[in-house]
C-alpha cells in the first residue's frame, strides 16, 4: 500500500467521535451496506415504506418497516443540508455611474 504506515491505513469503525465509543453503526442501528440498500430503495427507486420492505426482501436484505421509516425520517429531517442557501437578487442600478 505505497509504504503508508499501517497505523494510518488500519480500518476503524466510522464515527463522528462525539463521545468515546460512539460509532456510526451504533447510532444508526444498521451497517452501511444495509443503509445503502435502504436509501437506494427510498430515494433512487422512490418506493414507499411497504414497497421498500418487499423490494429489499426480494434482494436478500432483511429489514422491517420500522427501520425503513426511521431512515426515511432521517433523510427528510436532514433535507435542508442538501439545499443551496438562499441568495439575494440584487437589481441592476438605474444610474449608469453605479453599474460595474
Amino acid at each position: 500500500h505505497l509504504g503508508v504506515p499501517e497505523r494510518i491505513v488500519e480500518e476503524k469503525e466510522p464515527s463522528a467521535r462525539l463521545w468515546p465509543g460512539q460509532t456510526d453503526v451504533g447510532e444508526l442501528g444498521l451497517d452501511y451496506s444495509t443503509l445503502d440498500a435502504v436509501l437506494y430503495a427510498l430515494v433512487d427507486e422512490g418506493l414507499d415504506d411497504e414497497e421498500a420492505v418487499r423490494w429489499l426482501s426480494d434482494r436478500g436484505v432483511d429489514v422491517d418497516g420500522e427501520v425503513i421509516s426511521r431512515v426515511r425520517r432521517l433523510v427528510e429531517g436532514t433535507s435542508f443540508k442538501r439545499r443551496l442557501a438562499p441568495g439575494l437578487d440584487v437589481p441592476e442600478p438605474e444610474d449608469p455611474a453605479l453599474r460595474r
